[in-house]
Formats: C-alpha cells, structure tokens, sequence
C-alpha cells in the first residue's frame, strides 16, 4: 500500500507542494445545513437545507533534517511551504486539497496560517491553517438514496 500523501495545488499559479510530513490526522467536516421553524400549534419543525461549508484543520511538520519518516519530494526548507502557503492566502487563491489513496479533493481558501519552531533543532511547524470549501469537492460518490 502507497503512503497517504497530503498534496495542495494553487490554481492560480500551478505550483503544487506536497506536505514533507503527512499529518497523523486529517478531519473533514462536511454536511447540510439543517433550520428548526417553530410552527405555533405544531411545534417545531426540522428543515434541510443546501449543504454546509467543508471546513478542515490541519497540523503538520516542516522538517530541515532528512529525516527516514520524509516524503520523498520533500524540500528541506521551511519557508519553501510556507511562502506557498502565506502567497495562497494573501492573494485569496483558491488551492486545491487532495488526499491521495482516497477519494478526498476540494478547492479550499486558506483563511490564516499560524507556525512554530520548537524543539532548538530547527524544524517548524503548521498549526491550524483553516481550510474552507471554495468550490467543487471532486469524486466524492453521493449518499445512495433510499
């Protein structure tokens, strides 16, 4: 079996980048809205809506050693993915978030970037990039219906 990898594509300006480091996790939140109408002399009433925004979270390393555990296009320069990361969100690019050995693929925005260096050996990390659905989610097959 390959090894997931968490890969983003601007497309804007065609630059992909792969996470070094796939994250131990990765959440997709997803789903329809639903209203609650209280009809006097019915009661309350549960009504779908059309479907919620995706949102996801994400944290994961940036790594400057060559470490066993990398991917293996891995560029061991922080700032390589995070410029990537900062000039999507500056110029409000829309980057696609694709999930391999998975049917995961949506057009996200980034809506802030936070990181870190801990540790003293050099490496950085990404916490919480907020990711909100921008467009299409692709190949995701529908719920059958009953």
């Amino acid at each position: 079996m390959a090894k997931r990898r968490i890969i983003f594509v601007n497309l804007t300006t065609g630059q992909e980048v792969v996470l070094p480091v796939t994250p131990q996790q990765f959440v997709i939140d997803r789903g329809i809205a639903v209203e609650t109408v209280n009809l006097t002399g019915f009661g309350d009433v549960h009504l779908a809506g059309d479907r919620g925004l995706f949102t996801e979270q994400l944290e994961f390393m940036l790594p400057v050693q060559a470490y066993p555990f990398n991917d293996a296009t891995t560029v061991l320069d922080p700032y390589h993915y995070i410029f990537f990361f900062q000039a999507a969100g500056d110029y409000k690019q829309v980057c696609r978030f694709i999930v391999s050995d998975s049917p995961t693929q949506c057009e996200v925005l980034l809506e802030n970037l936070q990181y870190r260096q801990q540790e003293g050996v050099g490496d950085y990390y990404i916490q919480n990039p907020n990711l909100i659905y921008a467009g299409h989610m692709l190949n995701i097959p529908p719920a059958t219906a009953l």
